[in-house]
């Protein structure tokens, strides 16, 4: 299937046009993981929304109404640096997760 983008329109091979909405959303520092998921603890459906842990916790961001959702950045947990730090891992300041939605 053949995808082509044009004026804020995604346009597949076999004739389906959707809006397309980028969105950025601020994640936690202390995050552990980050998804986007369209189903719920009890493997039931919902619309698609931003899903983080803390230890064993969910904590859920919710998207604007859509038809499915795609993650097109997410900001590491750690990075390696080197320098002062002599290439010691560190955790990421400032996370941020962009999403692009399909209305």
């Amino acid at each position: 299937m053949k995808a082509f983008r044009f004026l804020n329109l995604h346009i597949d091979w076999h004739i389906a046009i959707f809006r397309i909405k980028r969105l950025t959303f601020n994640i936690p520092n202390w995050a552990d993981d980050v998804c986007v998921t369209t189903t719920d603890v009890n493997n039931n459906d919902i619309s698609p929304k931003i899903k983080y842990y803390k230890c064993s916790t969910r904590f859920y961001i919710d998207l604007p109404k859509c038809k499915k959702a795609n993650v097109i950045f997410l900001t590491p947990m750690y990075v390696i640096n080197g320098g002062y730090f002599n290439g010691r891992r560190q955790r990421t300041m400032n996370r941020k997760i962009v999403v692009d939605i399909f209305i």
